[in-house]
């Protein structure tokens, strides 16, 4: 249905961008010292990955089937 697809296209930008932001702050700058917002960013990014996951496997039933 175009509810479900247009759910997996936002989850896939979510998904994309937020990979994005955690593969910045640990490889392209690894010599700054780190801050605290830092720490914040990263926990938030990790949380945020973790629902959009979640939110995947349960729109999505018959992935595996």
């Amino acid at each position: 249905s175009n509810t479900k697809n247009a759910f997996f296209f936002q989850a896939g930008i979510g998904l994309t961008a937020n990979t994005f932001l955690l593969f910045h702050i640990f490889t392209v700058l690894p010599d700054h010292k780190p801050k605290s917002t830092d720490h914040i960013t990263c926990h938030l990014d990790l949380a945020h990955l973790v629902i959009l996951l979640i939110m995947v496997f349960l729109v999505s039933p018959d992935l595996f089937e």
